[in-house]
């Protein structure tokens, strides 16, 4: 994932940050679980907690999700 990010557009990025930013409501920096199902709800998506919990866990164990491993998978 790591090579996936670093071959990244500046545009993509920069898209991958309005996302991460959209759904870091308190501006921190992070993303905490509570951030996350909200923006999940937001962009239409329905998942159970426990798959929210389960891609958290994927993109930065522990929680919360900061921006680098956010770009890593979310591309």
């Amino acid at each position: 994932m790591q090579v996936i990010a670093e071959n990244l557009s500046e545009d993509e990025i920069a898209g991958l940050k309005e996302m991460f930013n959209m759904i870091d409501a308190d501006n921190s920096g992070q993303i905490t679980f509570e951030e996350l199902k909200v923006g999940l709800k937001k962009v239409g998506a329905n998942l159970q907690e426990s798959e929210i919990y389960a891609l958290m866990q994927a993109v930065s164990d522990p929680p919360p999700v900061c921006f680098r491993p956010w770009i890593q998978v979310t591309d």
